[in-house]
């Protein structure tokens, strides 16, 4: 071989000139593309186009300040009566009120239930609203009561519910029933936090 290239050296050139056309071609494109702008039209009127003004993008229709067609939502206000209730259900009282008695248009909005069981019997807790007897919760009225919540509470456990989107429940009294028949001794305890 004395001192001569191999014959990939012969291809070299020739590669070294396509390369360079094509990168040549590519300079238009890449021009054009780094100093193109985006033309954003409404679809139902294509001649309505923004516009950059002073390289920010125009907002509004430029007649005073930003205004929304159509409707927003507000955000809710800020709980006026905050609610706490906390009861024991027993063998002995299996149905007691959290809170009330309100109106009986009374909206509760539950944030949080947390049942305690205190026994070494499995349990079942349901949360209802119903209407008040003679400006009381103590006494059930002949009404069916209405459910909101059916919770299992295992033995010797505590089950907590959080409701980052309240459950909203409505009625003059807000009870706890227990639904389990337990043994003579400590029971569940139920706590509801909220607002209404």
């Amino acid at each position: 071989m004395n001192g001569t290239s191999s014959s990939g050296g012969r291809w070299r050139p020739v590669a070294i000139v396509i390369g360079a056309m094509v990168f040549l071609a590519a300079i238009p494109l890449g021009v054009n593309a780094a100093t193109s702008g985006v033309v954003i039209t409404d679809p139902v009127t294509s001649t309505s186009k923004a516009r950059v003004v002073g390289g920010a993008l125009k907002v509004g229709d430029g007649k005073g300040p930003l205004t929304v067609d159509g409707t927003v939502a507000s955000r809710p206000s800020t709980p006026k009566h905050p609610l706490f209730g906390q009861k024991e259900l027993t063998s002995t009282n299996k149905d007691a009120f959290l809170a009330g008695p309100f109106a009986s248009t009374t909206t509760y909005k539950m944030t949080n239930l947390t049942f305690a069981n205190y026994s070494g019997t499995n349990a079942t807790v349901r949360v209802r609203t119903r209407a008040a007897v003679s400006g009381s919760c103590n006494t059930a009225p002949a009404t069916s009561p209405k459910e909101w919540a059916r919770v299992a509470v295992p033995a010797n456990s505590t089950v907590t519910v959080p409701y980052p989107t309240p459950l909203v429940a409505q009625g003059s009294c807000l009870t706890a029933f227990l639904d389990t028949s337990l043994p003579v001794g400590p029971g569940v305890w139920v706590t509801v936090v909220g607002y209404r």
